[in-house]
């Protein structure tokens, strides 16, 4: 398994730190709660529910699900970031698929890094996490692009072992079931950060954490590079994305540092809780 630093500092040098926040522009603040916000996901519910639809279907078909899920970025289905993510994996030569492999992980990697305490809940000392994991695709297609872009990042790749194998259980867009996945290796008492790229209705995800914990792990959090929202669903979805569209990314906070209903604060300010 790979090593851990002592201490979130080591994580991503300056000029890393700098690339990430170069690439704010990309990226659209994710809220840390409201009558609005989902919880879990962090994506739009309508007011009075608990959770948004996604989440309370997905939620109750698996054992152990993640209900602590910190996405780097919301993006809309056609914007810039969208793009990166697909074209990471199915750009049209392999020089294109790697630089959009860099940006993704950078995003990836810098979020990480400044945020790792508050991903564990706000605790100081050594990293709350013994490993980090990802989500396999869909299409079972092995190592994941995601898997190759952290590769390019040393500190991360040296934390990275694959854990999870792709079964004949189907998984689809509302449809988790933690027998999807098959857990390769000896997971009991480690706390594993699991990493996707897109989260859609986090089907998948929770498939993959559920499988985790079953096999002992603790599943810290779930951390996705883009959520996605989709304001052509409906128009109450295009006026929730229309209120965070036009709004600035700050790549020092994040949706677990912040209070619900609340104005941003730095993590560093003090962890709060989500929602």
């Amino acid at each position: 398994m790979g090593s851990v630093p002592e201490r979130a500092e080591p994580l991503g040098g300056g000029r890393e730190l700098e690339g990430w926040r170069g690439l704010a522009g990309w990226c659209r603040p994710v809220p840390g709660g409201g009558p609005d916000v989902c919880p879990v996901c962090k994506g739009p519910r309508r007011v009075g529910y608990t959770l948004c639809f996604s989440c309370s279907r997905v939620l109750t078909q698996v054992a152990r699900p993640c209900h602590r899920v910190a996405p780097v970025s919301l993006y809309a289905l056609g914007g810039t970031l969208h793009r990166a993510l697909r074209t990471y994996k199915d750009g049209r030569s392999a020089g294109v698929r790697e630089h959009y492999a860099r940006v993704v992980v950078t995003l990836l990697a810098g979020f990480l890094a400044t945020h790792a305490r508050c991903l564990g809940g706000g605790g100081s000392g050594r990293l709350p996490w013994d490993l980090v994991t990802t989500v396999p695709s869909t299409s079972g297609a092995v190592p994941h692009p995601l898997e190759e872009a952290i590769r390019l990042v040393p500190w991360l790749s040296a934390q990275h072992t694959r854990l999870l194998v792709r079964t004949a259980v189907p998984l689809g867009h509302l449809w988790a079931d933690e027998g999807g996945f098959r857990v390769g290796n000896k997971v009991d008492g480690q706390r594993i950060l699991l990493l996707d790229d897109t989260w859609t209705s986090g089907a998948r995800a929770q498939s993959a954490a559920s499988s985790l914990a079953r096999a002992g792990a603790t599943v810290v959090a779930l951390v996705p590079v883009g959520r996605v929202v989709d304001p052509a669903w409906s128009p109450r979805i295009a006026s929730w994305w229309q209120a965070r569209a036009g709004l600035a990314y700050e790549p020092g906070t994040c949706c677990l540092g912040l209070r619900a209903a609340r104005p941003a604060t730095h993590c560093g300010a003090g962890h709060r809780g989500a929602g």
